[in-house]
């Protein structure tokens, strides 16, 4: 049985919001439950969003939007971007970060005890924690690792176009003179008439030499290349 027609325009936007912002998200290759909770479906499950990725007008628009090259690079360029100045801008310490005031010397000084993972979880930050160590006895949280801001901060240089060009100067193989090439022709070229005394150049001469001994034939630069 051929399968039912798609009774709307993929080429435009879904009537939904949601259904638009996950088709495109999807069109950007995010997964599936990722696509669907960005898209405003924050309690949806692994099921629902398979069943929301198979519904015909999703996949008519996710086809439709993934022809459209230069869109979808501009849209990937933006969300890598984002991801990468999340990474570089985000502060866990100063963001989330749990103070308690103890005594030192009569003082009261806060002190940094933890990490509101909780806080950090419901934030655009939980996207650049990239590993969790968890104690074996308590199953508490002990330490993390972040993505690498110093890292990210080279992605959106060379994304920019910041990184200046390398300059590389020819030198010899000792790195200490500018390199110097000899032009060898491979095959011997008699510039003297036969029975000239001064014999053949031959084919280990230089370029500068070549020249010099066409010059003195007055072969170069009057009309005769030689």
């Amino acid at each position: 049985m051929p399968p039912r027609p798609v009774d709307f325009d993929p080429a435009q936007p879904l009537r939904s919001e949601r259904h638009e912002k996950f088709a495109r998200l999807r069109a950007l290759l995010v997964p599936r439950l990722i696509a669907a909770r960005e898209a405003g479906y924050d309690d949806m499950t692994p099921g629902n969003a398979a069943k929301l990725d198979r519904r015909k007008d999703i996949r008519a628009r996710i086809a439709a939007l993934s022809g459209l090259d230069q869109e979808i690079i501009r849209d990937k360029r933006a969300r890598i971007e984002a991801r990468l100045m999340a990474v570089m801008e985000s502060d866990l310490l100063r963001d989330f970060a749990i103070i308690e005031m103890r005594d030192h010397d009569g003082k009261q000084v806060g002190e940094i005890v933890g990490i509101n993972w909780a806080a950090v979880r419901a934030s655009d930050s939980s996207a650049i924690v990239s590993k969790f160590k968890f104690d074996a006895k308590t199953g508490r949280l002990v330490d993390f690792e972040r993505d690498d801001a110093l890292n990210a901060i080279a992605q959106l240089r060379d994304m920019y176009g910041f990184k200046a060009p390398s300059k590389i100067a020819p030198t010899n193989p000792e790195g200490t003179e500018g390199y110097v090439a000899e032009v060898r022709w491979r095959d011997p070229i008699d510039l003297d008439p036969p029975g000239s005394s001064d014999g053949a150049i031959d084919n280990v001469k230089t370029a500068a030499e070549r020249i010099a001994a066409l010059r003195q034939r007055g072969g170069y630069g009057n009309g005769n290349p030689g």
